[in-house]
């Protein structure tokens, strides 16, 4: 029996591309359009329609391109909505992956910023991490490709066995072993195997993967082309957020360089595909939807990418910190990678002075990570962990470990390493809310409870924001019918930032929907 060989990097259709090529051209996707990519990708109109219709960053029909503002977390901490209100024209959007530098505004020339109250708007700039480890996993000046000489030199069971060794887990959220994703990956059978790679960004307070587009691209592709060697692919895929304009020249211009060295081309080559700015196709199989032309929405599970990902095909799909933290471990050794306390990229932004990335290693505390961004800790009242997804947390639990095992002892997770903070001023209750409204909106609609669920979320706190009766067991209720029921992490995420509120400032709640005042005063009733 022949085994079906699945389709090389440049053999499948690059529907998402040819869909934002065919907008540039005319500012929008015309029913022509949709017609001739759809016969060209093996789609009906319908299908390739319901795909476009998912997607925020596309347009159907001609008009102006109003400006975005980001209502992320972050940004609304720092007057996103008073530069909301700065233009006659201006919509809202997510979180544009710029919280370091909040309030985010997307624009026609591309993603800008601005310092409210000043609504005057700036380039995005490219910024440098702070590095608090001896020597760095991610940032370091050597060249990247001298590993990968080596490394493709080496057995791929070499590979795996030390990236298995290092302890490498996945850093885009779920915290999965490397290793163990690289071996299944290997072991499946079929002809030609993927790695994609996870450059969708759009979690609120997760921002590290831009840090390493805009200053390592050549450490990310190695990591790549190492991952290949070890697992058997030949074809590697990054999707990147559309909103990463200048990440994505960053790493067209590096891939170029790399072809040219005859680094990439020769039995690995690697493709750029963006995104259309929707926050669900950070999850792994709606991802591999998108870039198969077919509507955004999570896989049923099992099988997984492992043995049936792109196309059918085995797929290695990992996070960009996952794969720029390989060739460190492979020129370095497992045992470097341990000792040095599992590097890790960790984002903060919010109420802090000093934004930003740092790597340090997975031992350091919350309290820790906000001193070395200057937070006077006796400011504090809440932080998040995973971005927003990871929990919402007293100042009392500051002295968490932030690794993957601690937070999971209150109910939380570290999942992307980002970290919000909102200081002693703030309101959860509109906090949560703001959290909420955001799930809400991304949420893809595939499953009952949490298209339904977290609307009555938002609704009930919304309520509460009006000083308006809400039943706290009603709530409850909802809570564990969108933590349960959901396909995919969306629903979870919206029912765990509002039961910590419930858990950890239902006496907030309770001042709003009982006494009818809000105890910080944000809400217009101290």
């Amino acid at each position: 029996m022949t085994t079906a060989r699945a389709p090389a990097v440049d053999e499948f259709v690059p529907v998402m591309e040819l869909l934002h090529s065919a907008q540039e051209q005319r500012g929008y996707i015309g029913e022509d359009d949709i017609r001739i990519i759809a016969r060209v990708a093996g789609l009906s109109p319908t299908e390739l329609y319901g795909a476009i219709t998912a997607y925020p960053r596309f347009r159907l029909a001609p008009g102006e391109v109003a400006e975005a503002v980001c209502m992320g977390p972050a940004c609304r901490l720092r007057g996103a909505e008073a530069v909301l209100g700065g233009g006659s024209s201006r919509q809202e959007t997510h979180c544009l992956g710029l919280c370091d530098q909040a309030v985010a505004v997307l624009t026609a020339a591309g993603p800008q910023t601005a310092r409210s109250p000043d609504t005057h708007l700036r380039p995005a700039e490219r910024r440098a991490p702070t590095v608090g480890v001896p020597e760095s996993a991610f940032f370091g000046g050597d060249d990247p490709f001298d590993v990968v000489r080596a490394a493709r030199r080496r057995l791929p069971e070499e590979l795996i066995a030390m990236v298995t060794e290092s302890g490498l887990q996945g850093r885009g959220g779920a915290g999965f072993p490397t290793g163990a994703k690289w071996s299944a990956v290997r072991a499946a059978s079929g002809g030609r195997k993927f790695v994609v790679c996870n450059a969708d960004e759009s979690e609120p307070g997760s921002f590290k993967d831009r840090y390493i587009l805009d200053n390592q691209p050549r450490r990310l592709l190695a990591g790549m082309a190492i991952a290949a060697h070890a697992v058997g692919a030949s074809a590697g895929v990054i999707y990147i957020r559309a909103e990463y304009r200048s990440q994505r020249e960053g790493l067209l211009e590096a891939i170029a360089r790399l072809r040219g060295e005859g680094l990439l081309g020769d039995g690995f080559d690697v493709v750029v595909r963006r995104g259309g700015g929707l926050y669900v196709c950070g999850e792994e199989t709606a991802l591999l939807n998108s870039l198969e032309g077919r509507r955004p929405t999570p896989r049923d599970r099992p099988p997984y990418p492992t043995t049936h990902g792109l196309l059918g095909a085995p797929t290695l799909v990992q996070n960009v910190e996952t794969l720029s933290a390989v060739p460190a471990i492979v020129a370095r050794g497992a045992a470097w990678y341990r000792d040095a306390g599992s590097p890790k990229l960790y984002c903060i932004s919010g109420d802090v002075p000093s934004p930003g990335v740092f790597e340090l290693p997975m031992t350091i505390t919350a309290q820790e990570l906000l001193e070395r961004a200057g937070v006077a800790t006796g400011e504090v009242k809440a932080f998040t962990l995973g971005g927003l997804s990871g929990g919402l947390f007293p100042a009392s639990l500051l002295d968490m470990r932030l690794d993957f095992a601690t937070p999971r002892k209150h109910d939380g997770f570290l999942g992307s390493g980002g970290v919000i903070v909102a200081g002693r001023s703030r309101c959860m209750v509109r906090f949560a809310a703001g959290a909420v409204h955001f799930y809400a909106g991304e949420s893809c609609g595939k499953c009952f409870p949490c298209r339904i669920g977290t609307t009555r979320l938002k609704e009930r706190l919304e309520a509460a924001l009006r000083f308006e009766g809400v039943d706290a067991g009603e709530l409850r209720e909802l809570i564990e019918i969108v933590a349960t029921g959901a396909a995919c992490g969306l629903g979870p995420a919206a029912a765990l930032v509002t039961r910590h509120l419930l858990t950890h400032f239902e006496d907030e709640l309770q001042a709003h929907v009982r006494d009818g005042r809000c105890p910080s005063g944000e809400c217009g009733r101290g």
